[in-house]
């Protein structure tokens, strides 16, 4: 078997068709809770711990009631959040402060992790833009097929450059549709699934002998797209 490079007529139909259907869910989603989303997700790495509903309340001058509301919304559509069995925040996509293989580093000083590949380059993106600032990143992570160390430096513009030369990052990307999810959680159908590899060369190996085939090897310039496609329509930003 042999990973076959998809025209980009074909995958970026895909996206596109992705992105209107967050685009309608965004739309859909009452203002506060558009606060609640983005304020877990620019917090998570400047407090490098869970969010509780209190200290949402505290800094959004919501209710609890009204936090548990936008929590509960959030957490149902599965590509928003995730929350702990004590009611916090420790997914708010792309990031998490809970371990996985990949660790970001920001040029401002936070450490925190990224929920998946995908979300290790979309992290600086969504950031900056949270921010309205530049955002650097160094991720460090891992080839799935060999477990060379891979560390590359991402940047809120998706300039995405390996420290190694020798590395032409490719990521997994699933196929999981995010808006009608099977799973109790979007962890288990993605978390472990969406992974880097440290070249086409791994992946092809890897994917050789291993059930990940139903998906798309992504070079990271596609991966770059896509990001800023989905992000802009999950987030509603002007992705441009």
């Amino acid at each position: 078997r042999y990973i076959l490079h998809v025209p980009p007529f074909i995958w970026q139909k895909q996206i596109e068709k992705g992105k209107k259907r967050f685009d309608k869910e965004y739309g859909k989603m009452p203002k506060d809770f558009r606060n609640v989303h983005h304020f877990v997700v620019k917090e998570l790495p400047e407090m490098v711990k869970p969010l509780t509903e209190n200290m949402i309340s505290e800094n959004l001058e919501l209710s609890i009631d009204q936090v548990r509301s936008a929590l509960d919304y959030l957490e149902k559509r599965m590509t928003y959040l995730f929350r702990n069995k004590e009611g916090e925040v420790v997914w708010a996509y792309p990031v998490t402060v809970e371990k996985t293989p990949h660790k970001l580093t920001f040029d401002t000083g936070e450490k925190i992790y990224a929920a998946w590949a995908a979300d290790a380059i979309a992290t600086p993106f969504v950031q900056g833009k949270l921010r309205n600032e530049n955002i650097a990143v160094r991720v460090q992570t891992e080839c799935t097929h060999c477990g060379k160390m891979m560390e590359m430096d991402i940047d809120s513009s998706l300039q995405l450059k390996p420290v190694d030369e020798k590395c032409k990052p490719i990521v997994f990307v699933p196929d999981v549709d995010l808006l009608n999810l099977q799973e109790d959680s979007i962890i288990d159908s993605f978390w472990t699934e969406c992974v880097f590899f440290w070249s086409e060369e791994h992946a092809r190996l890897h994917r050789k002998k291993s059930h990940r085939t139903r998906g798309a090897y992504m070079r990271v310039d596609q991966m770059v797209q896509v990001t800023r496609i989905i992000q802009s329509a999950i987030f509603g930003f002007d992705s441009k």
